[in-house]
């Protein structure tokens, strides 16, 4: 795999420091699967693939196994969801008209 950066100058360097920053938080093969899955997801920005590495280190991923989990259970948990029941009243009975029976019982 080869990573491009598309940038000259001190752009590049900087990414390039970034880059390196996010190997010693994240070690060398953590930050390739974090561009691997960018890729895949069609991330084309520096800025995308930096939520990724913030997600894993506030996570705590140290090794690519823990990634690649981590990552199947988010997907796990958007599909975890339990949806709320319909409420089986009146389609045609409003609030207002609620509110108009109460005031007429009253008078």
């Amino acid at each position: 795999m080869q990573i491009v950066l598309k940038t000259d100058g001190i752009l590049k360097s900087i990414l390039r420091a970034l880059l390196i920053a996010w190997c010693d938080d994240l070690t060398d093969p953590v930050v390739i699967a974090a561009m691997k899955l960018a890729a895949k997801r069609g991330g084309n920005s520096f800025a995308y693939l930096e939520t990724i590495f913030k997600d894993w280190a506030n996570a705590n991923i140290r090794t690519v196994d823990q990634a690649r989990a981590y990552e199947k259970s988010k997907g796990k948990r958007k599909d975890n969801t339990i949806p709320f029941r319909k409420h089986q009243s009146n389609r045609y009975e409003s609030l207002f008209d609620e509110l108009r029976k109460e005031g007429a019982n009253d008078q």
